[in-house]
């Protein structure tokens, strides 16, 4: 009986921290408000255009490492982004996702300093990609993790958006305000859910089986 208890609470553990790290994928829709284009790389692009496309990071990320008098975590990873926007598609690379506190808001942050695909050859190569989530609501990271679920209500308008900086021939970047989001990938069910369904019923089973013989051998 001890081993099957054993059993079953290992099962937990590992059910419970399943749970967290897993990959999270969001679709967007931006709308650009703000452009710095000093060498013309963006003359195709406009204010109030159009951007969409997708980024992955980690969830249920602990700190790594504290910055700035304990108020800025560094969490584990930005998988990867993508965006697309007046005829252009780019990718960025892997990066990582931080939170930053201050006496107002919090902010939940993801960066990339990687380009990957550049696109059409238009001159258009991003090597700083970053997507901000910042709201005075608190209790939204009282445990400090990278959030499982991004619901673009909770965040405040003004402050939540992706940006896209350092083209290939200068220094031009635009900032797009998020007007959408949809998570892609379901909700993670961790599989040792199973385990402990089956941990539990061979813990059923000893049970009876034990009353069983009890009762056999009065």
């Amino acid at each position: 009986m001890k081993n099957i208890f054993l059993t079953i609470i290992t099962t937990i553990i590992l059910s419970i921290s399943s749970a967290y790290a897993a990959p999270v994928t969001y679709k967007y829709q931006a709308l650009v408000t703000f452009i710095e284009d000093r060498s013309g790389n963006l003359s195709q692009l406009e204010l109030n255009s159009i951007v969409t496309g997708e980024f992955t990071y980690l969830s249920g990320q602990s700190p790594v490492f504290e910055l700035f008098e304990a108020d800025f975590f560094s969490f584990g990873t930005l998988l990867g982004a993508s965006a697309e926007f007046a005829g252009v598609s780019a990718t960025a690379g892997p990066g990582e996702a931080f939170l930053k506190e201050t006496n107002a808001s919090v902010q939940f942050g993801l960066r990339s300093n990687e380009a990957g695909d550049a696109g059409t050859g238009l001159g258009y190569d991003f090597t700083n990609w970053a997507f901000d989530f910042a709201t005075s609501d608190k209790a939204l990271f009282q445990n400090q993790m990278t959030p499982e679920e991004l619901n673009l209500p909770d965040f405040d308008e003004l402050k939540s958006f992706v940006f896209l900086g350092g083209t290939y021939l200068g220094n031009d970047f635009f900032a797009a305000q998020l007007t959408s989001l949809t998570r892609v990938t379901p909700v993670p069910v961790p599989a040792t859910i199973f385990l402990l369904a089956g941990a539990l019923g061979v813990l059923g089973c000893a049970s009876r089986t034990r009353r069983i013989s009890l009762a056999s051998g009065r």
